[in-house]
């Protein structure tokens, strides 16, 4: 650490010309992590819809983060979800209704421990 007005500069220097920059540029880098140095330089325009579908699988995959367990019941295409299920590694047990719709039951806390390498 540079206690020294000329300790800085050479330091400055040193690394300015280690990174092939001049040292004003250096210097505006190592504040350019600061709110008030961000500058947005284009903005990519997406539509309502996509806006909110990205906004619902947001909050989706917040709550599934936070689970200690949950339960899902469809009635069509099941495959699809336990294939997404299976791909994801999650731990899952799967029951047969009475009806016309299939119970999984995801256990989120137990995946977490076997990701951490533990046991219940």
């Amino acid at each position: 650490m540079a206690l020294h007005v000329a300790e800085k500069n050479e330091a400055l220097q040193k690394a300015a010309k280690k990174l092939s920059i001049s040292v004003p540029k250096l210097e505006k880098a190592l504040w350019a992590d600061l709110e008030e140095n961000q500058v947005l330089q284009r903005f990519l325009y997406i539509s309502p819809a996509e806006l909110l579908k990205q906004y619902n699988i947001s909050l989706t995959q917040a709550l599934f983060f936070r689970a200690i367990d949950f339960d899902i019941w469809i009635r069509d295409d099941f495959q699809t979800i336990l294939r997404n299920i299976l791909r994801s590694g999650l731990m899952y047990s799967l029951d047969q209704d009475t009806g016309d719709k299939t119970g999984e039951k995801e256990d989120g806390k137990q995946e977490m421990m076997k990701k951490k390498g533990m046991k219940n």
